[in-house]
């Protein structure tokens, strides 16, 4: 049932971000062509568009084709859902010893080591165990962990816990129970991906998102840069946009608690775990949404900046290059919104 709202809710989104095009950007050009198509992939909905003068529908049929192998590919590579993945073959190999892996998961994993050290140690790709204890993977628990429980899944958290053996490439598991989870940066990866495939193709015009991770490149079908709209960070308002941001070949990733919630005997439980204390994040702050160079980067950060929290995430924002924030907190019924200066020139002004 969740699954079923976040993909409508989704579709929805995408809808608005249609609307905003075509509100906010009166074009005195003939509208530009516009191909692409949707489906799914990893747990959520998938978008692509491409814009130009003149398409050529064969190449795009074509490189759809090379996109939906890249993803099965990259899914094969990182999904925790897949038993005979490589990362679920990794979770369950010999302790210490070498487990090779693809470029899709070197990579991502090269990426995830960076944002662990800039948002200092929030972002966690070892918070596997912690998701499965507190149920965020398949099973959901009846009642919510132990004290005792927690502090023994926090023993397994880590960068130090994985260790990239050289020089082979391979990565090993320092002790039994350590786990890798990279949901939290795999469809920003993906979403950079399909955009090297599109460009790659000779396309410059381009629209990617996976489940609200987007990227965009030149211009939309009314000769402007493309418009996307920030959710309502609200469970019952998945159908709104807050803000609109002017994307203009970056990327843009958000994390918010509203996504994958579900309730409990002691209250309200979100997915955004605090890999410091065990438990999902308890500030006010209901999403963070990062611009970037590339996706892999965005989406990573987003996360940890959530779990860090506003203050410390605006500093830490202010240190990174090619990097801008926007950060919605709640307050009572409704929201203040603190962002950095870049994030702010970005903004679409609202009629």
């Amino acid at each position: 049932m969740g699954e079923a709202r976040r993909f409508w809710g989704t579709l929805i989104l995408l809808a608005i971000v249609g609307l905003v095009l075509y509100i906010f950007v009166p074009g005195q050009q003939a509208p530009l062509q516009m191909l692409g198509w949707e489906g799914l992939t990893m747990g959520t909905t998938y978008r692509v568009q491409v814009t130009g003068e003149s398409l050529d529908e064969e190449l795009v049929q074509e490189v759809k084709t090379r996109v939906e192998v890249e993803l099965k590919l990259i899914n094969d590579s990182m999904s925790t859902w897949l038993k005979d993945s490589l990362i679920s073959e990794f979770n369950r190999s010999p302790v210490g010893e070498s487990f090779q892996v693809d470029a899709h998961f070197r990579r991502v994993m090269e990426v995830a080591r960076q944002a662990h050290e800039q948002t200092e140690a929030a972002f966690d790709p070892t918070l596997g165990p912690l998701i499965r204890l507190w149920g965020f993977d398949v099973a959901t628990p009846e009642e919510e962990p132990s004290e005792e429980e927690i502090q023994q899944a926090l023993q397994l958290l880590g960068f130090s816990k994985v260790i990239q053996v050289e020089p082979d490439g391979g990565f090993s598991r320092s002790a039994e129970g350590v786990e890798l989870n990279l949901s939290a940066i795999a469809k920003g990866y993906a979403v950079d991906r399909i955009a090297a495939l599109l460009e790659q193709a000779g396309f410059t015009n381009l629209y990617v998102e996976i489940g609200g991770e987007v990227v965009c490149r030149g211009v939309n079908q009314l000769h402007s840069s493309w418009r996307i709209g920030i959710q309502t960070p609200r469970e019952d308002s998945l159908d709104s946009a807050l803000q609109v941001v002017r994307l203009e070949n970056r990327a843009l990733a958000t994390s918010g608690d509203y996504r994958n919630v579900r309730r409990s005997a002691d209250g309200r439980v979100h997915h955004i775990l605090d890999p410091r204390t065990g438990r999902p994040t308890t500030h006010g702050l209901a999403s963070v949404s990062v611009l970037a160079e590339d996706c892999v980067r965005a989406d990573a950060l987003a996360t940890g900046l959530f779990v860090i929290g506003t203050e410390r995430g605006l500093e830490l924002v202010a240190s990174l290059e090619g990097v801008e924030a926007l950060f919605i907190n709640r307050e009572g019924e409704d929201f203040r919104i603190y962002m950095t200066p870049g994030f702010r020139d970005a903004l679409v002004r609202l009629p």
